[in-house]
């Protein structure tokens, strides 16, 4: 744990692992969102990027960037230039997570908290500053029990559902507990609805998702079975009704990384990222009990001092290329076929990259 001052906020260095390193804290459970806000707000000392929204931009990827200002970039296709950017924090989405871009093109954002302290989901529709759709991560659960959590990842079907992780939850009737639901979903066409729970009895922590063509939702988070707490990864078909089946595909254990997963090649890869090794591990699905990676993307490059951890990303449209955030400023770019990777960045990315997502991507 850092050290803290007299307000009791902990010295993060205002850099890329600052904000790396705030945001593993955050998804343990170890720094109360309400903090790590205050610890943005700190952080609102740096100088305002210079970006301008264009709803005629030919955007190529989208990234999240780790600021205080709170843009989303609209690269071109290389990602070496900033052709569009989002002020999410105006539209209430603060501390953006994650994203990903659906068939249609749409972004879709998760924010870990918004002026109501629960955290969002948004989507923006192609060319729009504005989002077409915010879905609220709280509910009510009866007089006097409420729900609030803070959303880390999204994922969408192709049957309207809206999923959002949380790496932290609570239920409160009256007195608090936390981690009470690591998932929640909404109808796509019911913004205004509250979200339904989706309770793993071995998981606190939800911190990235995705589905498969088939409606099945894969989660990378935290948890305990038995003795064993760490890392693990869930598969859960059936997740918008009242008895979804969970199976185990990854037993905890002991990781530092704070990696995503994404559901590539029409549904037949599950792409886990290892931030430690700077590499994503393919697995095939449907997944097979004891499976083995049967391909390692990367490693993804390093600066002069050995530096990089890639955290999210996807495909694009072919599954020809991919694309992750690093947390030490750039876009770590691969050709798959090749296993061929660059880093590309530009002055608005050197903060760090929590996540990317390309135009059109592969869903």
């Amino acid at each position: 744990m850092p050290t803290v001052d007299r307000a009791g906020i902990p010295n993060f260095r205002q850099g890329p692992i600052g904000f790396l390193k705030l945001r593993q804290l955050e998804m343990t459970g170890k720094v109360p969102p309400a903090l790590e806000r205050q610890i943005f707000e700190r952080m609102d000392a740096r100088p305002q990027p210079h970006v301008i929204f264009d709803s005629h931009a030919v955007v190529g990827l989208w990234a999240i960037v780790a600021s205080a200002y709170t843009y989303i970039f609209g690269e071109n296709a290389k990602g070496n230039k900033t052709v569009t950017a989002i002020d999410v924090q105006s539209n209430g989405c603060v501390g953006p997570a994650n994203l990903k871009v659906d068939h249609a093109e749409n972004l879709w954002l998760a924010c870990g908290s918004s002026p109501s302290d629960a955290g969002v989901i948004q989507a923006y529709a192609p060319g729009s500053k504005k989002p077409s759709a915010t879905f609220t991560d709280s509910f009510t659960c009866g007089e006097g029990c409420y729900f609030d959590a803070n959303a880390n990842d999204v994922a969408t079907d192709s049957s309207g559902h809206v999923f959002a992780a949380n790496p932290f939850s609570e239920t409160c009737d009256p007195s608090c507990t936390d981690w009470t639901y690591p998932l929640v979903w909404w109808n796509a066409t019911s913004p205004s609805s509250p979200a339904a729970g989706i309770a793993e009895p071995d998981m606190t922590n939800g911190d990235y998702i995705d589905v498969d063509p088939s409606g099945n939702l894969y989660v990378e988070g935290y948890g305990c079975i038995d003795s064993q707490c760490g890392a693990m990864l869930d598969e859960i078909s059936n997740p918008t009704t009242a008895s979804p089946k969970i199976t185990h595909l990854i037993a905890p254990y002991a990781s530092s990384s704070v990696g995503a997963l994404y559901v590539s090649n029409r549904g037949q890869v599950l792409n886990l990222v290892d931030s430690e090794s700077r590499t994503m591990l393919q697995y095939a699905l449907p997944w097979v009990s004891h499976e083995s990676p049967f391909n390692v993307l990367g490693p993804t490059p390093t600066n002069y001092y050995g530096g990089g951890y890639p955290i999210a990303g996807g495909f694009d449209r072919g599954d020809k290329q991919a694309v992750l955030g690093d947390a030490f400023g750039w876009l770590d770019v691969g050709k798959v076929a090749k296993n061929r990777w660059s880093a590309v960045t530009n002055v608005n990315l050197f903060p760090g990259v929590l996540g990317a997502a390309y135009v059109p991507s592969d869903k």
